[in-house]
């Protein structure tokens, strides 16, 4: 009888774990299930928020190579335009004026037949080419780009510093705003002017040529600007009719005796 209790008992016992082994492996299962549907959902709501995004509609901007608005280029531009303008009236303008040494040589009067004097006047004069032409050279260039030289002129000799507007306006000018610089040089002129009295004889050291095979002095805006470096006599400018010695014509005898020595000086107009 006592035999027949036990395994009774023991069978219990053997039911009695295995369903609470059964329950433990029902509960992590529901664990599991738990966090798989929770895993659906946040994939269900992510899913939802990409299929419902709306991409705004684009705007046309307008995008440099360096971030900046074309406005603000622009600006940039115009300022440093302004600062090259300053920058070659002063050290080419300014400084042939300035700068250039100028000497006066033996002057000499001639009478002329209807009474009046001529006074003959020989000037030499050096203008600081090499710093003249470092200013020139960051606005401007020569053909293919090369740096602008001095060069010899076909009239006796002097050294020319040419600018040609062709290569200024051209796109691949030394400066956006070489242009622009270009009119500027081409509205002034340089002259050495000898004076005596109220009388002056002008000749002119830098201004508007006209080039084509050869190059002469231009009144008025042509293809090129130009600066004779040196002058001397028998040493001609620009062209052929403008005289070193300077003639300062039709001087008074009263003149001659009021005025003494004639002067001479550069001009920048």
């Amino acid at each position: 009888m006592k035999g027949a209790v036990s395994d009774a008992e023991k069978t219990r016992e053997s039911a009695q774990y295995g369903l609470a082994s059964s329950q433990r492996e029902l509960g992590a299962l529901k664990k599991k299930y738990a966090a798989l549907s929770e895993e659906l959902e946040q994939l269900k709501r992510n899913g939802s928020k990409v299929e419902t995004r709306q991409v705004p509609p684009t705007t046309p901007t307008v995008i440099t190579s360096s971030g900046a608005s074309l406005l603000a280029l622009a600006k940039q531009s115009g300022n440093d335009f302004e600062t090259a303008k300053a920058d070659l009236t002063e050290n080419v303008l300014q400084r042939i004026v300035k700068e250039s040494k100028l000497s006066m040589g033996e002057v000499s009067v001639s009478k002329e037949s209807d009474g009046t004097y001529n006074v003959i006047v020989p000037v030499t004069w050096s203008i600081p080419s090499g710093r003249v032409l470092s200013t020139i050279n960051k606005y401007f260039n020569d053909y293919n780009g090369k740096s602008i030289s001095l060069s010899s002129s076909r009239h006796g000799g002097t050294k020319l510093v040419k600018i040609s507007g062709r290569y200024a306006d051209a796109s691949d000018s030394r400066q956006p705003y070489s242009g622009r610089l270009f009119d500027v040089l081409q509205a002034h002129e340089i002259v050495l002017e000898a004076s005596l009295g109220s009388k002056r004889t002008r000749l002119v050291v830098a201004g508007n040529l006209d080039c084509f095979v050869s190059c002469g002095y231009s009144k008025i805006p042509k293809n090129t600007w130009g600066v004779a470096v040196n002058g001397g006599e028998s040493i001609h400018t620009f062209s052929a009719s403008q005289e070193n010695p300077i003639v300062i014509k039709g001087v008074t005898e009263k003149e001659l005796e009021q005025n003494g020595m004639p002067s001479i000086r550069f001009i920048l107009q």
